[in-house]
Formats: C-alpha cells, structure tokens, sequence
C-alpha cells in the first residue's frame, strides 16, 4: 500500500533506506522499530514514535544514536504545531488517505475488518 500511496522506498525493519533521512514516523508499537528508525537518520534528525502502547526499548549505544542531537518524540510529546507542519507536508505530497466507512449499524463488521485486516487503509464507523 505504501508503494501505491508513492512511498519511494520501502523496506524491513532491519533494513536501511538508500539515503540518511532528516525524519522518520513509527507506527508500530515495537522498540526495535524506534532503533532502526533513529540508526537510519542524519544528524539533527527526529524520530517521532506514533504508537500509543510501546513495547520495551532494548538497550542501545548512546553516543552511536543519539549522539548528534538526534531527538525522538512521542505522541504524549507531540505539539499542535508538530501536526499542522505535518499535515502541510502530507498535502504538499498529495497524500490521501484511504478509507472504508462502514455505517454505525455495521460497527460489528467494521471492528472485523479491522481486527483481520481486511480493509486497504482505515475503516470508519459514520452515523
């Protein structure tokens, strides 16, 4: 889905992009995805942590990642104006989001989709 939404590099989470990245977003709720995410960015870049529940951080070598001023964020940290700065960037891209809207009669059927990932992108109840 990433590539269709025109990601230009997509990748495991053990895996570097081509090039240093000034930012990176993780969604998943892993500690070893932060890790990745900071070994693969320049220096002054930001990680920002988009999971509301994480797992353990493992152990990692301080001057080798976060030396540099690199930063890490969470969405308890995040500010309004971090969201504005990143809804403008996703505009300038284009980026639309894909959804499915179930109507609240068919709530049961949206959390199914959810909970097996049946859906291409975000399933929203509407009244």
């Amino acid at each position: 889905m990433a590539a269709s939404l025109g990601a230009t590099w997509i990748g495991k989470e053990d895996e570097k992009p081509p090039v240093e990245l000034d930012r990176a977003i993780t969604f998943a709720p892993s500690g070893k995805v932060v890790l990745s995410a900071l070994a693969s960015l320049r220096k002054g870049g930001v990680v920002a942590i988009n999971a509301i529940h994480l797992d353990q951080m493992p152990a990692f070598d301080y001057d080798k990642l976060l030396w540099g001023e690199r930063q890490i964020r969470s969405v308890a940290n995040m500010t309004r104006q971090d969201a504005r700065d990143f809804l403008k960037i996703a505009h300038d891209l284009n980026i639309r989001p894909r959804v499915t809207a179930f109507p609240l009669e068919n709530a049961n059927q949206a959390l199914l989709a959810v909970k097996d990932e049946t859906e291409d992108g975000s399933a929203v109840i509407v009244p």
